[in-house]
């Protein structure tokens, strides 16, 4: 599938010892560690439904169907050439007949997919407001990051919609706006149940935090320890960290 870019655009990134093969644009939109404690914060069970909104080129989904064989996927992404990117990396990995790539918008989610019908929703919602902060020149990235085409309050909307009664989503987000993704999710109906800040490395101060919470679902929730991704200061991964991209005996 040509996706309008040529082969020295791209670069190939391999997962779990080569069992996962993700293409990405080499100037465009990339992927980060956001992407990938995300799919590994979420456990996804056989036969479960899981949407993702915002998809990039679709790592997150690509990670998610490894580590669950029998799980089905949808994956909705706004921007066309990522889009066409995803479904190629469907292909690549052999998963084009468990994950569908839809090409569409957040806000328009009753348009894309039924309501009330997934077990799962994950999303790494863009963060930055629109106009705060130097906007990307590539228009790709400046997508991704910041609030251009819906903010968080849409993809919490648009979770909600997808999701069947006591359905979780997972976000990811940044660690400074813990409360605004927390207050965002409680507004609309959601019950956070799990939480676990990301730190760079030991003595750092947490940049991120992932959270999973349930449609109408029980008011509880579990602070869990904090992650470290690097041992220190520009060092290498921690061992819990190194252990997300080595093979788990997924397909």
């Amino acid at each position: 599938m040509s996706t309008g870019l040529g082969e020295l655009d791209y670069t190939e990134e391999s997962l779990f010892d080569g069992g996962v093969v993700c293409r990405q644009s080499r100037r465009g939109y990339r992927f980060s560690v956001d992407a990938v404690l995300l799919a590994h914060f979420i456990i996804a069970y056989p036969r479960q439904r899981l949407l993702e909104l915002g998809a990039g080129c679709g790592v997150v989904s690509l990670i998610q169907a490894y580590r669950q064989p029998f799980l089905t996927v949808e994956s909705l992404e706004i921007q066309p050439q990522l889009c066409a990117l995803a479904r190629q990396n469907m292909e690549a990995n052999g998963y084009e007949r468990r994950v569908k790539v839809v090409s569409g918008d957040v806000r328009q989610i009753a348009d894309h997919v039924p309501g009330n019908s997934f077990d799962l929703v994950l999303a790494n919602p863009p963060y930055l407001q629109a106009l705060h902060g130097r906007l990307n020149s590539c228009p790709e990235r400046a997508v991704a990051r910041h609030q251009l085409r819906g903010g968080l309050a849409s993809f919490v909307d648009a979770a909600f919609f997808a999701l069947r009664e006591n359905g979780r989503v997972g976000f990811v987000y940044p660690a400074a706006q813990e409360k605004e993704l927390l207050t965002g999710l409680a507004t609309r109906g959601f019950s956070a149940q799990r939480l676990r800040l990301i730190h760079g490395y030991p003595g750092c101060k947490e940049k991120l935090v992932l959270v999973e919470a349930v449609k109408r679902g029980p008011v509880v929730m579990v602070r869990e320890p904090s992650l470290y991704i690097s041992t220190h200061r520009g060092g290498e991964y921690t061992e819990e960290m190194a252990g997300f991209y080595r093979a788990t005996g997924g397909e």
